[in-house]
Formats: C-alpha cells, structure tokens, sequence
C-alpha cells in the first residue's frame, strides 16, 4: 500500500509554519469509507443556533437581552436543549433537518446510559440538562468535564488523525449554540472568547468542530494568523477527506487570502478543486471551494497592471460574497465528522473527445502521488494532443507530485487547477499544447490566458449555483470581464442575465453601475442617468456612493444640466476617499462651473482642492481651467498681463492626449479664442463637435465654431457651418439666425439678410435681443442706401418693410416647435 502526502497542502503546513501539521493523504486504497452525503437534504437555509429556527425552540430572546442570561434562567427546555444538540447521529438526522422534540439517540458505547434509565431522562441520552435558574452554564462546564469529555485515547486514533467528538458529548449542547449565535450575531470577539473559555475544559480533548469554530471567531475578528493555526490543528485532529477537514482547509485558504497571501490561498484552493469537486463532497463545499477560488483568480486578474488601468478607466464594480458561516455550521453539525471520502484507484480515463480541443476532452482520474511528468505523458498517448514541456516549466515539475478526484472534468479546467500552484501556464495552438511559466509569456498573452481560465471557473460556477446572488455575482462578473475585452455585447448580454437573478442590496447597486457604465459608454446617457440614480438609491457604502455622484456629475454634465452635475460633483469629493474618484470628481466640478461661465466657483473649486488632483493630465487640465478663470478677471486690461501669461503657459503646457472629451474641448477652445489664438480655437471646436452628444451640446458648439469662423473672418466656413443647422432650441433660435444676418451681411448678401432679421424680429425677443438684431438690419439697410430706415432702426425702432422682400438664397432654421 502506498502512502503518499498532498502536493500543497501537507507540504504548506510542514514547511511554511513552525510546529506546523503535517497531514498525510492516504492512497487511494486506504481511503476510509463512508456513505455519501448529499447537502440538499441539509437543514433549511436558516441558522439552526437563532431564536425560532428549526430544531432549537423559541429562545425568549430580545435585542437588549444577553444571550447568557436566557440560558441561565431555565427557559430553555429539556426537549429543546436535546433537539438543538448539533451533530446528531443516526442516518435520520444527517439526512433531514432535525426537529423540534426529536427522540435523541447515543452517540457511542461510552456515553451510553444504564438499561434501568428513564428514556425521559436526560442523562439517559448521554445530553447535560440546562442549567437550572441562577445556576452557570460554566459551572456545570467545569463541574462535569472531566467526568463527561472522552478521553484522548478515545477521540484521536493512532496516527495523529481524529474522529471528531460529537458536539453532545462533553459540552452542555447550548453552550455551544450560545458561541454559535455571538458568532452569526456579529459578536466575533465574544464567540471567540466564548469558545476559548470552552477549549480551556480540556485542551487535548476537544473534537475538531470545535477548533473550526474558534477559527472562524478569529477570522471574523480579523485575526488570520491565529484563524490559522486553529484550522491547522483541525486539520491534524480529523480524518483524512472528513468533512471537518474540509471545512478547515477551506477556511485556511480564506484567510489566507485576508492576510494578503493570495498565492498560498490560490494554489490550496486549486489542489482542493481537483481532489473534492465531485459529486461526493457535499455540494455547499464544493460550491465554496469554486466561489473561494473564483474570487481569488477575479482579484488577481484585476490587480494587474493592464487590467487595473482598464477597470479605472471603463468605471467598473466588482461584488464579492462573503461565506455563508451560517450554513457552514449547519453543515460542520449536520453530517459526521469521522466520514472520509471514498473512491477507488482507477488511474487516468479519456471520457471523451470529439476534438483535440483541451476544451471539449473529458478525462476521469483518481490518482493519488502521481508525477507530474508521468501524467503528461500519459494524456499524450491517451489523447490527440501533443505537449511541449518549457525547460524552466520542466524544473517546476521536476519531483512534484500529484493527487485527483474527480469522475468528469475537461482537460482545460484539469491543466488550469494543476499548474496553478507551479505558477504555471499553458496556451494551445491547433494540437499541440505548450506548458511555460508565467514570465515566459508576453503581457498581452498571460493577460489572454488569465481571461480564458476565469471565463471556464465562471461557468462552472454558474453551474454549481444555478440560482441566487453568488450566480449573479459570477454572471456579472463574466459580463465585466467581456467589457475588458471589447466583447460589449456580450457584456450587456451577460448582465441582462444577471438581473434575471433578481440581485438584491449591494449585489444590485453594483450591476444598476455596471449597466451605467456600459450605457454611458454607448451613448445612452438617459439610461444611464437612470441606472445611476437606482445604483445610489441602494448603496450604503461611501466608496461606492462617491464612485455613482461622479459618474452622475460627468452625465449631468453631458445631458447639460449643470446645476445637478455641480451637486453630484460636490457630493463624490466629500463621499469617497479613493483619489482617483475625487481627483476626477474636482475636474468635473470645474467643468460644471466654467460651462456655466461662474468662473469664480471654478476658481475657488481648484483651489481648495489643489492637493487632490492626481495625474500629470489632470494637474495640467486644472492649471488650464484655474489660469482660464482667474484670465476672466483681466480681460479688458490691455496685453495679456500676469494671467494672460499665465493662461498662455498653460495652453502651451497642454498636449494633445490631455483633451480626451467634447467639456475639455470647449474650454480649452474658449481659453484660445480669449487670448486670441482663434485658428487652435476652431480646431478645439471641431474635435469637441464629434466627441460632443447629440442635442443640447452639439447645437451650442456649432453655433460657438460658427461664431468663432466668423471672427476669423472665415466666411464661407461660417455659413457652411450655420447651414448645418436644422431644429433649433428656443433659447439658442435668436443667436443663430442674428449670426446667420450677420454672415450674409459681410458676404454682400444683404437682401437676405435683411429678410433673416425682420422674420427674427416677428419672433418673441427679449430687449437686448430685438435691440442686437435691429443693430444687424441697421447695418444692412444702411449698406443698401436706406440711411433714414437705418437711423430708425440704430433709434430702436422697427421701419416699414420694402413691399416684396427678397426670399434669401440660404434656407433659414426651423423655429423651435
């Protein structure tokens, strides 16, 4: 018989931690056995240690009680404390949820009572009575452990593995349930306390559910090292596959990706994946196991710099679920901790494969302490595929050794899982797959493979949770990862799918962002305005919130109503303390209060927030837009003095690349045309009549390059551009055909001017508006010899019209509706 150790996870814990457990997988032959256990006949999803919860009675509990003083006054009643022991024996109570008065059956011959007991006896069932009124749950703790905590002889066998001690044996089953309820209530540092408190009994004694528990008050209580070493000792204590030890490797991989050694957690998780995904692990651990793993590769895939740079730049919200404690310690008490994993030793089997695509090839392996080497050539003579082996891959894999369970997996999500804790990659080019390291591989190829080995782990998480927020999680997070991509449609497609999911809470705030982000993208800017406000509607995170105002600030602003967008704005800079929101949120605020022309707001906006602007592009934007403001105040001065100098500074400083959108654009063509520089004005104003959203800012800038050309004398430019012109706003009509007046006039067609302005005159005007127009038909008619008509009109008033007006060559803009 051959005994073998895991890869990773025994080779971590006997060379990473001093004093660390070594945990020796058995073969494939010495494997105990046990029935399968199928976690859909677990308990309903309701913690089975909360007041009303199935299983446990009514703990009279309310929110300003201590949950000690419940269980120290006799409220809880025999059948109740007897039905909430957890981990029941019996296939009966591994199989369905246990009921409210159940009939408690002996764990072993040990515990087990005198034939003369009462069946209504407690003490008959091996279970502690609760304690009477003023009497301590610790002191009956104390009183009785060493009289009813089985011995170390007992519970460890011979070679360093346990099986576990049920939870009804040696400790009063609510004090357990009270650590259970601290724990699930938010009271992590009293759980753990709690459980200490239970621990320090008898040390040696303990079963391995217990130490599960203390790690999980010390994860939740942000203490991971420690969470560590009680998983560590969990993992020593229990037999090799037990559930026990899965629930303590997998909450070692968890934690240690809190402390920041993703790698570590990465390649347990990948050596997990292979060894318990099939069908006779318990399905919540097989689910954890894919979600855990996923969000380790998700993290990793974004904290590069390529991807990282993307996400800034796309506006893109990642979501990450957190465990389901509650339902793991439904599951730790729910099936015996003494079941171990059984399967036999059938070696490498091909299932299927209708291409030499590593995709659609379906292997079956049970394999324990297996080269590496040794299985790639194996899956070459078995397979159509042939494999190319780097030398620095090959000294990687030189020695190491394998272990796999699995009934049907495809030959991708194989080689991902198993190079994964190398650091290794592999790519495929026809039939010939290619296994390097990463640092082999060029930026743009290793960034390909870590989107293509997501999007399979995605899949297949959508598959274990077919339902629920952690389906929409991983559909979404598919649906982002395809934007990264360019694959918008699929993006918008995948997040359609994860709304079917009927995401709730923050879940829900985070995709109403990601479909803003994607919509403001394409142009869609009432959608995304919408989806905005639904996404701040259901956030309660502050970092989230100053994300949304300055995605909101940047679509007022293009929708054209500044006055929101300056709120918004406002709003991000006070919200979040991430610096690149507020840096962007400062240059926005700006925006809104130079297009508006309130250039002492703009002004006061960057100086108070000078510091926070981050970037070589947006310091150089804000000097431009602070030098254009304080110019404002020195316009009529003659030459361009200090802040004219200025501004020329700044407008020289900028390049190209900093002007990426149609706001910039237009003040930037502003700040030119002031200092006179009109020629780097039109083109400002070109580029910004492109980039700039139908309706509101693309009238507004048409009018402003018409008006600008015409300054510059470019006549026939100007009227080109005024004829573009087709429905006009109410409030930009009057501009329009007054500059229209005005480009015929000096092009020598002052019949049709003077037409364009009496059709303007018998339109609503304000004063200063009728006064402008009847300057330009003033002007028209004294070019046409009319002086009396001319005085009449520089007099403020309107002559008589000649009796058949000329029809203008040029056709005029249709009034507003």
């Amino acid at each position: 018989m051959i005994r073998t150790e895991a890869m990773w996870i025994t080779g971590l814990l006997a060379a990473s931690f001093a004093g660390g457990v070594i945990v020796n997988w058995p073969s494939a032959d010495s494997l105990p056995g046990a029935s399968t256990v199928d976690s859909s006949n677990l308990s309903p999803r309701v913690s089975p240690y909360l007041p009303g919860s199935p299983g446990t009675g009514n703990f009279p509990l309310t929110p300003y009680q201590d949950p000690a003083t419940a269980l120290t006054t006799g409220a809880v009643s025999v059948g109740s404390a007897a039905s909430s022991a957890p981990n029941m024996a019996g296939a009966e109570s591994r199989q369905q949820p246990p009921s409210v008065n159940p009939t408690p059956r002996p764990q072993n011959s040990d515990a087990m009572p005198d034939d003369s007991g009462s069946p209504n006896d407690p003490n008959a069932t091996g279970l502690k009575q609760p304690p009477k009124q003023g009497e301590s749950v610790w002191g009956q703790l104390t009183e009785d452990a060493s009289t009813q905590v089985p011995s170390a002889d007992n519970g460890n066998a011979a070679g360093g593995a346990s099986n576990a001690v049920p939870t009804n044996q040696g400790v009063v089953p609510e004090a357990v349930q009270l650590g259970d309820r601290l724990l699930l209530g938010g009271n992590a540092e009293g759980a753990y306390d709690h459980c200490q408190r239970l621990w320090s009994l008898e040390m040696d004694r303990l079963a391995p559910w217990q130490l599960v528990r203390m790690a999980m008050a010390a994860e939740l209580s942000q203490r991971f090292d420690l969470a560590n070493d009680h998983y560590r000792l969990a993992i020593k204590r229990s037999a090799p596959g037990a559930t026990v030890q899965l629930l303590a490797l997998e909450g070692m991989a968890r934690t240690l990706n809190k402390a920041g050694h993703r790698r570590e957690s990465l390649a347990l998780l990948s050596e997990m994946y292979l060894m318990y995904s099939d069908a006779a692990v318990p399905e919540l651990l097989r689910q954890e196991i894919a979600r855990q793993l996923a969000n380790g590769l998700q993290q990793q895939f974004n904290e590069s710099p390529i991807v990282s740079e993307l996400i800034e730049n796309k506006r893109l919200q990642y979501h990450y679920t957190e465990p389901p404690f509650t339902y793991l310690l439904q599951l730790l008490d729910s099936v015996g901790a003494d079941q171990g994993l059984a399967s036999p030793h059938v070696g490498l089997e091909v299932l299927q494969q209708p291409s030499p695509m590593a995709g659609v090839v379906l292997i079956k392996a049970q394999l324990a302490g297996r080269a590496y080497l040794d299985l790639i050539n194996e899956l070459q003579g078995m397979t159509e595929l042939t494999f190319v082996v780097s030398d620095r891959a090959n000294r990687e894999l030189v020695g190491r050794l394998l272990n796999v369970q699995t009934s049907a997996m495809s030959l991708a999500t194989f080689l991902d899982m198993a190079l994964q804790p190398m650091d290794l990659v592999w790519q495929q080019e026809d039939a010939q797959i290619t296994v390097a390291t990463r640092a082999e591989l060029q930026k743009k190829d290793l960034a390909a493979y870590d989107y293509d080995r997501l999007a399979r782990l995605l899949q297949q998480l959508q598959l274990l949770y077919p339902k629920g927020q952690e389906q929409a999680v991983a559909v979404m997070h598919a649906g982002n990862n395809a934007r990264l991509a360019g694959i918008w449609e699929n993006a918008r497609d995948q997040y359609r799918a994860a709304r079917k999911s009927e995401p709730n809470g923050e879940l829900n705030a985070v995709l109403h962002f990601n479909e803003a982000s994607l919509q403001m993208a394409e142009g869609e800017k009432i959608e995304a305005l919408h989806n905005s406000y639904m996404a701040l509607d259901q956030t309660l995170q502050a970092e989230l919130q100053g994300e949304i105002h300055g995605m909101i600030a940047d679509l007022e602003i293009e929708v054209g109503n500044m006055e929101k967008a300056v709120r918004a704005a406002s709003s991000a800079t006070r919200h979040s303390d991430d610096p690149e929101v507020v840096s962007k949120a400062v240059l926005a605020l700006a925006r809104a209060y130079l297009l508006q022309e309130q250039f002492d707001d703009a002004n006061r906006a960057l100086f108070q927030n000078k510091d926070r602007v981050l970037g070589d592009i947006p310091q150089r934007l804000a000097s431009l837009f602070g030098s254009y403001c304080r110019y404002q105040k020195h316009v009529d001065k003659p030459g361009l003095q200090d802040e004219g100098q200025r501004l020329v500074l700044a407008l020289a400083a900028t390049r190209d690349q900093d002007i990426q959108n149609f706001a910039d654009a237009l003040i930037a063509a502003r700040a030119y045309s002031a200092i006179g520089i009109r020629n780097r004005s039109v083109e400002q104003l070109k580029f910004a009549l492109q980039e700039a959203p139908t309706g509101y800012w693309q009238e507004r800038i048409r009018y402003a390059l018409a008006d600008t050309l015409y300054q510059a004398s470019q006549l026939r430019e100007a009227a080109a551009v005024i004829n573009e012109f087709r429905k006009v706003s109410p409030d930009l009509y009057p501009k329009v055909l007054n500059l229209q007046a005005r480009i015929l006039l000096d092009s020598g067609n002052a019949d049709a001017s003077e037409t364009i302005c009496r059709t303007l005159l018998e339109s609503p005007l304000t004063r200063q508006q009728q006064a402008d127009v009847l300057g330009v038909l003033g002007n028209t008619l004294r070019s046409q010899g009319q002086h009396y008509s001319a005085a009449l009109c520089f007099a403020g008033l309107l002559p008589e019209p000649v009796p058949d007006p000329i029809v203008p060559v040029t056709p005029l803009p249709n009034p507003p509706q």
